[in-house]
């Protein structure tokens, strides 16, 4: 029962491919037009080319709002990104690699891959005594359930939580009147 289980919500026990990368983004209308941004552009890469910090110079050049945290995006899994191409790319670099230049309509990019996470899967008997748990918590709260529903239905129970009208007023023997 625990393996199938394990089987069948395999995808629990599994982590997505994900990278995580930096960018320095230089966009035409910050620099005057396209000649401008190109300038700013061939800083980027000479010094860039010089091995400088990508973090140094994505914070000094960069216009996107990334440049104050040195560039930094995070971490992205595979299939979250709407421009698949870029996304192609990223998982297709090496960690530590940067990037060609990237001419947008708008922009030129450069991206920096810093760290990757290839898919895992959890071995079952790492999650065994996990599963085991959950399954016994099901059972319980399952058999727990169904007693509740025999009772309600061998008996008159009326609860004032359900949205149910109370019971009405007890009738009065004559020994209680005034």
């Amino acid at each position: 029962v625990l393996v199938k289980y394990y089987q069948d919500h395999i995808d629990e026990y599994t982590t997505d491919e994900e990278v995580r990368f930096s960018e320095i983004v230089v966009r035409f209308r910050d620099h005057g037009g396209r000649d401008g941004a190109e300038e700013v552009m061939t800083q980027v890469v000479q010094r860039l080319r010089k091995k400088e910090d990508f973090g140094a110079v994505a914070k000094e050049l960069s216009d996107a709002l990334s440049g104050e945290k040195r560039g930094d995006i995070g971490w992205i899994k595979r299939g979250s990104l709407a421009d698949k191409e870029l996304e192609a790319m990223l998982f297709e670099m090496p960690s530590g690699a940067t990037s060609s230049v990237q001419v947008r309509e708008d922009r030129f990019e450069v991206y920096k891959v810093t760290d990757q996470r290839h898919s895992t899967t959890t071995e079952f008997q790492d999650v065994q005594k996990e599963i085991e748990t959950k399954l016994l918590a099901q059972l319980r709260e399952d058999a727990q359930k169904q007693v509740l529903d025999e009772l309600r239905a061998k008996g008159n129970i009326i609860t004032i939580f359900d949205g149910e009208k109370p019971a009405q007023k007890p009738v009065r023997n004559a020994e209680s009147s005034p």
